[in-house]
């Protein structure tokens, strides 16, 4: 499905400089993929870090942490440097949108980062690797994540992606608003903030308290 739509984009280009006289990737009636729905629980996020620091490896637990508060995706979290953090507020471009985000720190999140060693540069990853010294790619922070979920008995399908979506369906059931979603979650459209906030029963209990309260 992916691979249908970058190629109808661009023969979409193609017709519209004239290099092409049809698109053979338009109306072809695929279905699209279904929406990933997973959602952590708020004690799944605790063991979770609680076990990476167990491990030694609580450059994953902050990562995870970054990644539900912040409700970002790993891989702008895996990358933030010293610069992009004032002690109080993070600032930075997210690599798939080039969005530009400003977000405060949760009280829980700041404390973690005030342990952590001030001998650093501004140009070095908040994120370190304890093996390698060096921040995470995908694969390694992956399979670490992995290793933690084993010995902490969570659920093999738990992603360190889903606390994104997670951490922004807990902004909408407090009654955050879309506009105050967008702007932590970078989204300029209210229709694909929808994807990352799911349904729950608690969002539809303030949806009716908000009417009848």
């Amino acid at each position: 499905v992916h691979t249908i739509k970058v190629l109808r984009k661009i023969w979409f280009v193609g017709r519209r400089h004239s290099k092409v006289q049809s698109n053979p990737f338009e109306k072809m009636g695929l279905k699209g993929l279904k929406s990933r729905t997973v959602l952590w629980s708020p004690e799944q996020v605790k063991t979770f870090i609680a076990t990476a620091d167990k491990m030694n490896k609580g450059s994953v637990g902050t990562l995870a942490l970054l990644c539900y508060d912040l409700c970002q995706r790993p891989g702008d979290m895996r990358q933030l440097t010293w610069a992009n953090y004032d002690g109080y507020s993070f600032e930075f471009l997210q690599e798939k949108t080039g969005q530009r985000v400003n977000i405060p720190g949760s009280p829980r999140l700041i404390e973690r980062l005030s342990n952590i060693p001030t001998n650093r540069n501004e140009e070095d990853p908040i994120v370190v690797c304890e093996a390698t010294h060096k921040g995470f790619d995908r694969r390694l922070y992956s399979k670490w994540a992995a290793t933690i979920k084993e010995e902490a008995k969570l659920p093999k399908e738990l992603k360190i992606s889903d606390l994104r979506r997670t951490g922004a369906t807990e902004m909408a059931e407090s009654g955050c608003t879309e506009d105050e979603l967008r702007s932590v979650t970078g989204h300029q459209s209210r229709d694909v903030l929808s994807i990352y906030v799911r349904p729950t029963d608690k969002l539809a209990a303030t949806g009716i308290n908000k009417r009848f309260g």
